[in-house]
């Protein structure tokens, strides 16, 4: 019986195709999770008035964590039969905890990906209920709207290991 060595460019390939092949997998990851996170998230409001517009809102991550919240807002005019987006107005997200931190952002359309939307990113650095209020328009006709969010504290690194160990073995 013969043995016969394996080429290392038979049986796993070349190793610069290999090199080139890893790194273009983790570009694609990279810029995916770049866009996941310009945009989308979990709703959270749909089709509330406020005003003379209908919200929805939708937060990511949901449940909310300390740490950055990326939040996304669609304002439409509250017209009975279609609804049109709403375009061009300032918003301002204003966030309140009941221990006295105050934290505020624009969202803007330069954030979005869907450039009819919101968007802007909060730094909520305590747990707790937070209000959030989402200031639309300018101040002489400025449209108020309040969103309580139970945020949660960020798991510590061993605990966020363990979370995301079981998610991989709950999956439908």
């Amino acid at each position: 019986m013969m043995i016969r060595p394996v080429c290392a460019g038979h049986r796993w390939g070349n190793p610069l195709r290999l090199s080139l092949a890893a790194v273009l997998t983790l570009s694609l990851l990279l810029s995916a999770s770049v866009v996941w996170g310009h945009g989308g998230g979990e709703p959270f409001l749909s089709d509330v008035a406020a005003g003379p517009y209908n919200l929805y809102v939708w937060l990511d991550p949901l449940p909310a964590r300390t740490g950055e919240l990326h939040v996304t807002v669609s304002v439409n005019t509250a017209d009975d039969g279609a609804s049109e987006p709403v375009t061009g107005l300032p918003v301002l997200m204003r966030a309140r905890h009941p221990d006295g931190w105050e934290v505020e952002a624009p969202a803007t359309h330069e954030n979005a990906l869907n450039k009819l939307f919101y968007e802007g990113r909060l730094d909520l650095p305590q747990a707790g209920t937070w209000t959030i209020d989402l200031l639309m328009g300018d101040a002489s006709e400025q449209v108020v709207h309040a969103i309580e969010v139970d945020v949660a504290a960020q798991p510590g690194a061993w605990q966020a290991f363990l979370n995301w160990f079981r998610a991989l073995f709950n999956r439908n």
